[in-house]
């Protein structure tokens, strides 16, 4: 092997290694200035999960490329947007001994409201079996508040009320987002227990007014 591909297979390795946030987008992607394109360039740690269609999502595919990326990076934190939640979940629901740090879930939409995520199906309701967190707003018309709620209890998820907040895109007006990243060290410290205690519960409170401000 000659001596610069020794010293590029370390650095890849050493990339490798060093990813602890896998960022799952919705339908569309997550373009700039979407947060979650913000956070990638941002965090040499994260990295979004590219997918073969992001303007005509195949259920299957999608799950695929999220399953390829975790077993490339073990124990790395998953973080859903819109239509990337609803992967994540089906990918739980079907792969649940897969090596998963735990799932920030920002923003679930419901695969019946368009015809483009129809293939999607019924969103998994059971316990995901990791620490999670779900952010959801009050007016989102990809899901009613309540529906996202009920899915937080059914999955053991820590539930997030993010007011008025619209799909907590850039539309709403998330593009760049430094709160979300205190969700991700919740959920990163917390990765060995599956449910919040009050002090711990407290934390995510403080973290909800940081969002806010």
């Amino acid at each position: 092997m000659h001596k610069h591909d020794y010293f590029g297979s370390l650095f890849e390795e050493r990339r490798r290694r060093m990813i602890r946030t896998l960022l799952v987008p919705g339908l569309d992607g997550s373009p700039e200035p979407h947060w979650q394109h913000w956070w990638a360039s941002t965090d040499p740690t994260a990295r979004i999960v590219k997918q073969q269609s992001w303007s005509m999502p195949e259920s299957d595919a999608w799950i695929a490329a999220i399953t390829a990326a975790i077993l490339a990076h073990p124990d790395a934190l998953l973080v859903g947007h819109s239509l990337g939640v609803i992967a994540i979940a089906h990918l739980l629901a079907r792969r649940p001994k897969l090596r998963i740090g735990g799932a920030l879930l920002v923003a679930p939409a419901e695969p019946s409201r368009s015809l483009r995520t129809d293939s999607f199906g019924r969103i998994p309701e059971l316990h995901l079996g990791v620490p999670a967190i779900v952010a959801a707003s009050r007016n989102d018309f990809w899901m009613d508040q309540a529906r996202a709620r009920d899915l937080a209890q059914t999955w053991g998820a820590d539930f997030v009320d993010m007011g008025e907040a619209g799909h907590i895109n850039v539309a709403s007006g998330f593009g760049p987002w430094p709160a979300v990243k205190v969700f991700a060290d919740r959920l990163s410290n917390f990765r060995d227990s599956g449910a919040f205690s009050s002090a711990r519960r407290t934390q995510v409170q403080v973290a909800i007014a940081a969002v806010r401000s």
